[in-house]
């Protein structure tokens, strides 16, 4: 098993559409007009959240770990076309579908196989991927310039 490529990615963007893992903390600070803003990547985002001096941001570790085709035939048929990656020690895998709109995230590739027979017609096939999760999150400050270690508010 190679080892994958860990980032961070702000604990709150871990949803059904977690932008991909960035290497630094540091890279999700924004300079915008009349201060900074923590990221999304969406130039469009219409609530970014806002950083001052000395706001706490929470980051986990993540891993991206590759894609699958999933196809759901029934409500306890499924298959997937790809392989299930190895996860890495220590982690929790997500799964996610990639279909803009329908976009769901799950702990398992049953648990989101059952929850796309509950809301799609079926059969219904879907592009999906797969990331690591190390649940330890790490607590930074921002100081103007980025993030430090620093005791949490």
């Amino acid at each position: 098993m190679t080892s994958p490529a860990w980032g961070y990615v702000p604990t709150a963007y871990l949803d059904e559409v977690t932008p991909a893992p960035r290497a630094t903390p540091d890279a999700w600070a924004m300079r915008v007009p009349g201060g900074a803003v923590l990221t999304t990547g969406n130039p469009n985002d219409p609530d970014p959240i806002r950083l001052t001096i000395g706001t706490d941001v929470g980051f986990e570790r993540v891993a991206r770990l590759g894609m699958a085709r999933i196809v759901v035939q029934t409500i306890d048929t499924w298959r997937l076309d790809g392989d299930l990656p190895d996860l890495p020690p220590s982690s929790d895998l997500i799964v996610t579908t990639l279909d803009i709109g329908r976009m769901r995230s799950a702990d398992s590739v049953e648990e989101l196989a059952c929850a796309i027979a509950a809301a799609m017609p079926l059969p219904y096939g879907a592009d999906i991927s797969f990331s690591a999760i190390h649940h330890e999150t790490l607590h930074l400050r921002f100081d103007g310039a980025g993030f430090r270690a620093g005791d949490a508010a």
